[in-house]
């Protein structure tokens, strides 16, 4: 999956063992890896009342926010969207059963 606005960028990569996180701006560049089976996708309230909520996966006390660009409905989507490809923990649901 690839997300991008203006010169950020995001490319979500799910393979059968693994989710790597890869993000991309106009001076930065990182990338994380998370065991696929122990990964998870949750929504985070935002820091504030007044603030969107947060997108991340986490595993094994790691954690990576995920399309903080986005809009609510945008975010809310790609969560479920993500959730049915990465599966719950100790999960992992066949990536060709899936759209």
């Amino acid at each position: 999956l690839s997300l991008q606005r203006r010169f950020q960028r995001q490319d979500i990569v799910i393979a059968e063992t693994e989710v790597a996180v890869e993000d991309s701006g106009r001076k930065f560049q990182s990338r994380l890896v998370f065991p696929r089976h122990w990964a998870q996708v949750k929504m985070r309230a935002g820091y504030s009342p007044l603030a969107a909520s947060r997108l991340v996966i986490e595993s094994h006390g790691r954690s990576c926010e995920i399309g903080n660009f986005l809009n609510e409905q945008e975010r809310r989507g790609l969560a479920q969207r993500l959730a049915r490809l990465i599966g719950r923990i100790n999960e992992s649901p066949p990536l060709l059963l899936i759209d």
